[in-house]
């Protein structure tokens, strides 16, 4: 890594994304909430920009509400606007946080069990035998 004292200002990448990302956002007719920006080089030195909703709360996961824009390589111009999908669908993952709990008597364990339970749980270990009589 070479160290610059004192440090210079970036006048490659960095300086033409920032730039870029002003210039899309300024563009960009999203919902009232908060979007992430991120940048990827293109054909002849131009950058895609990928403007996408941000996540708010922790285990929601977005999906759509995003656009792509072509920009020159200064970072001024844009040279094509593709709205990617115009609603925003909110997908919570419940492998992280606690699953809601089934109403009933019975326990459920999610080993698999070589007898048959009572109902059409096939799978599913019964803890509740002596209600079932067996």
């Amino acid at each position: 890594m070479k160290k610059y004292d004192p440090p210079q200002e970036d006048t490659a990448f960095y300086l033409s994304a920032a730039k870029a990302i002003e210039t899309a956002l300024g563009a960009f007719t999203g919902e009232k909430r908060p979007y992430n920006a991120a940048v990827l080089p293109a054909k002849s030195g131009q950058l895609y920009v990928y403007i996408y909703p941000a996540s708010t709360e922790t285990d929601v996961y977005l999906i759509g509400g995003d656009a792509r824009y072509l920009v020159s390589p200064d970072g001024l111009t844009i040279l094509e606007t593709r709205q990617l999908h115009k609603s925003i669908i909110e997908y919570k993952d419940f492998t992280k946080s606690e699953r809601p709990r089934r109403a009933g008597s019975q326990k459920w364990d999610a080993q698999p069990h070589s007898r048959r339970c009572p109902g059409r749980h096939r799978r599913i270990s019964c803890h509740n035998e002596k209600a079932s009589g067996r």
